[in-house]
């Protein structure tokens, strides 16, 4: 027999007597006796000069470094037993618990380290269950809130953080607190309004049609109107566009008419100034008839507008347009209209330098402090008495550049601040020489 492999039949008891023969280039054992030959159990070894592969023993099933170590081995595919004395098959061995350092006999069951599976000894190894462990939910943190977007009118902001961090699985409890399901994902959501919120324009518009009027068989026509308040305009927004008053022709032989319509009256020397809504606006200038001429005129404080005769509350102003260097008045301009703009009775021009409204045909304006203003003029004042009772005396008017003032720089109203005229120009009569 080879020196490398001897088989010995050794007996397993409390001691061992080995003999050994000497090599030179070598160093195994011959045989053994166990010290009780009447022990049945035997040990069937074979020295190796270097040692088999792993495994040798029941803990290498376990965990196993190779390192050459000249020896006696099991033989036939057994192992080595923890206790060193038995050769066993390996489906024998117990499993040896590297965290604990326990041993546990084959079909013992314990808890696996994530604890929510087992793990049984089998062959001097642990057979571990693959379930996957249950995992509960966890908020990731919250985003940033989404910016304002929009220049006017209330707006919210948000920002949310979702239930992924971890997202529950294997029946993991969810996160806490309310939330919605986005693609099966919790999502909490906050919302807030906007810091700032300003009101967005609301452009004019019309009410509907009113019935036609009863024909005039003066001015042969019927008419009907419409108001400029479903909605009216509002915060900057654009006055209805069109007309509010519409007329058709129409025949009545009934009415015995004059020659004045709209209901307007005859004047016998003309009524005075101002005879329109037109006469109060900045840009015209209402003069009255030097010589006494009838004419036709709305009765009382009354004056026309659109033909017709209303108290100045009704009548509407306007205004200039002067988007192209100040865009402020921008939203003002009706598309395709002129430099010139009407304003309602009541509405409110608001531009970044001054505030106007609407009242009784004049627009009445306040400067915004610190802003570069140019003068208004205001409504003309009346006229003084006639200086001269006879032979040719003058009366005044006066008007103040207060409507707004020039601020910060601005240009002063353009014109005259005083208007005369002549008044009593007959002959005079008696002592007095015309004096008052």
């Amino acid at each position: 027999m080879p020196h490398s492999r001897l088989k010995a039949l050794v007996y397993v008891g409390t001691g061992l007597r080995m003999t050994m023969r000497s090599d030179p280039e070598k160093f195994y054992p011959l045989y053994a006796e166990a010290a009780e030959p009447n022990n049945e159990r035997f040990l069937e070894q074979c020295f190796i000069s270097c040692g088999p592969s792993c495994p040798r023993s029941c803990d290498d099933l376990t965990h196993c470094e190779w390192h050459c170590e000249p020896g006696c081995y099991c033989t036939e595919g057994k192992v080595l037993s923890a206790n060193g004395t038995v050769c066993l098959e390996k489906e024998d061995c117990p499993c040896l618990d590297l965290n604990t350092g326990r041993r546990l006999e084959p079909g013992d069951t314990i808890e696996a380290i994530d604890g929510c599976n087992n793990c049984t000894c089998e062959g001097g190894k642990f057979n571990c269950t693959r379930n996957p462990c249950p995992v509960s939910g966890g908020w990731c943190e919250w985003s940033e809130w989404t910016p304002c977007s929009r220049t006017c009118g209330a707006e919210s902001v948000t920002r949310y953080r979702s239930c992924s961090c971890p997202e529950p699985e294997a029946g993991g409890e969810p996160c806490s607190g309310e939330q919605e399901l986005h693609s099966g994902v919790g999502v909490q959501i906050h919302r807030q309004p906007c810091p700032v919120v300003t009101f967005c324009p609301v452009h004019g518009s019309w009410s509907p049609w009113s019935m036609w009027s009863e024909c005039d068989g003066c001015t042969g026509s019927s008419t009907r109107t419409r108001e400029c308040n479903s909605p009216p305009a509002r915060f900057g927004g654009l006055p209805c566009l069109g007309e509010g008053r519409q007329s058709r022709p129409c025949s009545e032989n009934l009415t015995i008419c004059s020659d004045c319509g709209g209901g307007q009256e005859e004047w016998p020397c003309g009524k005075p100034c101002p005879r329109s809504c037109s006469d109060l606006h900045g840009d015209t200038e209402c003069l009255d008839s030097p010589e006494c001429n009838a004419t036709c005129g709305c009765p009382g404080d009354t004056v026309l507008q659109d033909g017709v005769c209303v108290v100045r509350q009704e009548c509407r102003c306007k205004y200039h347009d002067s988007s192209a260097n100040d865009s402020s008045n921008a939203s003002w301009l009706w598309p395709g209209g002129s430099d010139w703009l009407f304003a309602n009775p009541g509405e409110k021009i608001i531009s970044d330098c001054k505030n106007c409204s609407c009242e009784a045909g004049v627009l009445q304006c306040q400067s915004v402090p610190g802003c570069h203003v140019d003068g208004g003029w205001s409504q003309w004042g009346a006229w003084t008495e006639c200086s001269l009772s006879c032979g040719g005396g003058v009366k005044f008017r006066r008007r103040l550049c207060d409507n707004p003032s020039p601020q910060s720089g601005g240009r002063g109203c353009l014109g005259d601040a005083e208007q005369q005229r002549d008044c009593n120009t007959h002959l005079c009569t008696g002592s007095h020489d015309g004096l008052i």
